[in-house]
């Protein structure tokens, strides 16, 4: 049996992601760098949260500044933004159909891109960019290609994933683990990384079976559980 395609707006996709999410330290990794960002801002007017999903991340930031934006396509996710984020003003559109009334002193798009055709990553960052006001600085933020994470990616699909292609902005590495005693959710949270690829497009998507051996090929801590890295790149452009 092939490892199942997780629908974002299934009960299994959420378990998952908040299986990777409870054995992980990448977003509090996250949520450091970015305050460090923050703090260095010449001004905190305005903050755009790209792809907010739920407002977990919107809502550490958003207090910082005057006015915020929540640009998140999908419906299903705005009661729970709102409800994150009240102050927020939540966008219901794609990059490219988003309009702000003004223009943003941080614009944060976090783990995003693996969703966008690779053919449309410059003109989704260009657009981006755009919306900086003068000083302003945009971050994106994706896996690093050589994190364990994204090489089991690369090792089932063929698909990788690198910021560095854009060639634009300065680029930080941060390092992040994964830490389970259980197998079972460390081959839970390999399906979760599998599926930032679309697996119904892979010619050849990899099986139960086979995930289950590498994940204990390759994740097994000789301390006990399995661990392993999503160690995250930071793209920091300015306008």
């Amino acid at each position: 049996m092939v490892v199942p395609v997780l629908d974002p707006l299934s009960d299994d996709y959420r378990r998952a992601f908040e299986t990777f999410l409870a054995h992980t330290d990448q977003k509090g990794v996250a949520h450091r760098y970015l305050s460090g960002v923050v703090d260095r801002l010449r001004w905190r007017r305005v903050f755009v949260d790209v792809g907010a999903g739920e407002g977990g991340t919107t809502a550490e930031f958003a207090g910082r500044f005057g006015r915020t934006f929540a640009v998140e396509p999908s419906a299903h996710l705005h009661p729970a933004l709102r409800a994150a984020v009240p102050e927020a003003e939540v966008i219901s559109a794609t990059v490219d159909r988003a309009a702000l009334s003004e223009p943003a002193d941080f614009v944060l798009c976090a783990h995003v891109l693996y969703y966008v055709p690779r053919s449309a990553w410059g003109s989704v960052v260009d657009v981006m960019r755009g919306w900086l006001a003068d000083g302003g600085e945009l971050v994106v933020v994706l896996q690093n290609p050589a994190s364990d994470c994204m090489r089991l990616v690369r090792h089932f699909t063929g698909v990788a994933y690198d910021l560095a292609d854009l060639r634009a902005g300065g680029l930080d590495t941060v390092r992040a683990v994964v830490h389970t005693e259980s197998e079972a959710d460390a081959v839970l949270i390999a399906q979760f990384v599998l599926n930032t690829v679309p697996l119904s497009t892979v010619d050849h998507p990899p099986t139960g079976d086979d995930l289950v051996t590498y994940v204990r090929r390759e994740f097994a801590d000789p301390l006990g559980g399995f661990t392993f890295t999503c160690t995250q790149d930071f793209l920091r452009i300015t306008g």
